[in-house]
């Protein structure tokens, strides 16, 4: 079964690969790459969004550039979604209000999500890169430039973090 969202060079070639293989076709040489190792400085990169979305984002700054300090948050005011999404990502936190998001924010160097959150704590100064969720803004940011999937999506988040980015 294929399931997450292929991020990055790292996630869209092993994707592709598992794609060739469940297809049968073998007319087409894919080399894998290793994981990035880990060095430098770790900014703490905080993701809000949909689960399947905040996973491959980490493993694509995990993968492609060895970014390994990630936390993946998701917006429920109603308590709803934490009872959706428990169980199978117990490793997400929740947030319900705009003070929340201020305590999440409060040691935060990286904000990856909807540009709504960047507008909700304006006392934020760290790097605010751009994933516009039409669930929360609607269509307001749709024109913004930016890309997740694969080779594209890689290098949005690659360039956006390139002066933090220390190996």
């Amino acid at each position: 079964m294929l399931c997450g969202i292929p991020v990055g060079k790292y996630a869209m070639l092993h994707w592709r690969k598992r794609v060739n293989e469940l297809t049968g076709r073998d007319d087409e040489e894919i080399a894998l790459p290793q994981p990035a190792t880990p060095c430098g400085k770790q900014p703490r990169i905080v993701l809000i969004g949909e689960p399947m979305l905040t996973l491959s984002l980490a493993d694509s700054l995990r993968n492609d550039l060895g970014l390994c300090r990630t936390e993946r948050f998701v917006y429920d005011p109603h308590g709803k979604l934490r009872r959706l999404y428990e169980k199978d990502y117990p490793e997400i936190s929740y947030f319900a209000n705009e003070e929340g998001l201020k305590d999440i924010l409060a040691d935060a160097d990286v904000l990856v999500g909807d540009p709504l959150y960047r507008e909700s704590v304006p006392a934020f100064n760290g790097l605010m890169i751009y994933i516009p969720d039409p669930l929360i803004s609607g269509m307001r940011f749709a024109e913004l430039p930016y890309a997740i999937f694969g080779k594209k999506g890689g290098m949005y988040l690659e360039n956006a973090l390139k002066d933090l980015i220390t190996c």
